[in-house]
């Protein structure tokens, strides 16, 4: 059974004390999606190292692990993961296949502002401070149990950064020779999303009008670059929107308030093309875990990238 333990000034789930792989020259590591993958590789200096367990062109709320998941978690010196939010099955997995492996569960840690979930008791406790509501209203009710807080927010880099302090408090917890150099690796990373930051302002700066996104999980990007979002095409991460849904969106094109309409892999391209028909307004697809992007300490940045100028672009008519 896991137990809540203090490591290195944060909470984290883990059976083992961090020093378990001290005295090794390279720890084996687990990340849960393509974004923690760069962040671990630009941390450690060794993605090599690194093993992804969630393929970046698979859904991270539906994904069965496999017996080389099963084993590779078993053995791994730490996993670092956003949460149950988002994979619900690694919860579940982690309590049968790897007790004895430390973890660091990112959206447990503090540092940052998390957005809580409409309907939900964080929610309704923070409706006096609602500033992102604007941003991310689209009238879909959440049907997959994300939990409290909407758990993809590794969509806002000022989050990346905090979260890469956190885990290099990890790693250096586990290997105290190595710390310096963890912390030396934080502040570059901080440095290196500090500047992706600013660039990527500047590109969203001109987004005019409402965007309608695949699913809900552009929140944290809305409220980070003032982006509006005025709809979702699935009601949920996993769910077909119904023909009600659809023609409410399809309203929405018509009435001239939106600029774009994104798509991805889930959505695909079929209801995406019905709502822009005839109506002169942009759609892309994007893809907010990067699938074509190689893995690497650049993976990160290159998707936000890729994806705030797939945006601007498709607002803008390009």
């Amino acid at each position: 059974m896991r137990k809540l333990v203090v490591i290195g000034g944060f909470l984290a789930m883990q059976t083992v004390a961090p020093q378990a792989f001290a005295e090794q020259d390279g720890a084996v590591l687990v990340a849960d999606i393509a974004p923690v993958h760069s962040m671990l590789s630009a941390l450690t200096g060794q993605p090599e190292n690194v093993r992804l367990l969630l393929p970046a062109e698979a859904s991270a709320h539906h994904f069965a692990l496999r017996p080389s998941d099963a084993r590779a978690l078993s053995e791994a010196d730490l996993l670092v993961w956003v949460g149950d939010g988002l994979t619900p099955w690694l919860g579940a997995a982690l309590e049968t296949v790897a007790e004895s492996t430390a973890q660091l569960e990112l959206m447990a840690q503090g540092g940052w502002e998390k957005i809580a979930i409409a309907g939900t008791a964080a929610h309704d406790e923070h409706d006096e401070h609602d500033e992102h509501d604007e941003h991310d209203s689209h009238g879909a009710e959440d049907k997959h149990d994300h939990g409290e807080f909407d758990p993809h927010a590794w969509l806002d880099p000022t989050v990346m950064i905090a979260w890469g302090h956190v885990t290099a408090d990890a790693l250096a917890a586990g290997h105290p020779a190595q710390a310096a150099l963890y912390q030396r690796r934080a502040g570059d990373w901080e440095s290196a999303l500090t500047a992706l930051d600013a660039e990527l302002a500047t590109v969203l700066a001109d987004v005019n009008g409402a965007v309608i996104v695949p699913h809900d999980a552009y929140r944290y990007l809305a409220r980070r670059y003032g982006l509006t979002i005025a709809g979702a095409i699935a009601e949920s991460d996993a769910a077909d929107p119904g023909l009600r849904h659809v023609q409410e969106l399809a309203e929405l094109v018509q009435s001239g308030a939106v600029s774009c309409v994104l798509g991805d892999r889930e959505t695909g391209s079929r209801i995406v093309e019905n709502l822009v028909a005839g109506s002169g307004v942009g759609s892309a697809t994007v893809d907010p875990m990067g699938a074509a992007i190689p893995l690497g300490p650049e993976h990160y940045a290159e998707m936000m990238r890729e994806l705030a100028q797939t945006i601007a672009d498709c607002a803008s008519g390009s």
